[in-house]
């Protein structure tokens, strides 16, 4: 269906959320955070607190956005660094 040479992005790699998610937190992404996933209001603690026993810090963000970027209020979205991303150029 989509073998047209001059198609250069497969629908699969494009990514409405991913985006939505880089545009809602600039701050985090440029201080080296990746988003990892989202995670219902009332587990996202746990998954936090599972990252951080991993030695990840971990921000959540309050907006949660799906593939299709339709945000999803019972969603919060959840970013890891490693620690020593945090601390670099801190001197």
């Amino acid at each position: 269906m989509y073998d047209d040479p001059e198609v250069k992005i497969r629908l699969s790699e494009v990514n409405l959320g991913l985006q939505k998610v880089k545009k809602t937190y600039p701050e985090q992404v440029r201080a080296g955070y990746e988003f990892k996933t989202n995670f219902p209001n009332d587990c996202v603690q746990d998954a936090k607190r599972r990252y951080e026993e991993q030695g990840l810090e971990v921000f959540v963000g309050d907006r949660a956005f799906w593939d299709n970027g339709v945000e999803d209020p019972k969603m919060k979205s959840l970013f890891t660094r490693k620690k020593e991303e945090a601390t670099e150029g801190a001197d």
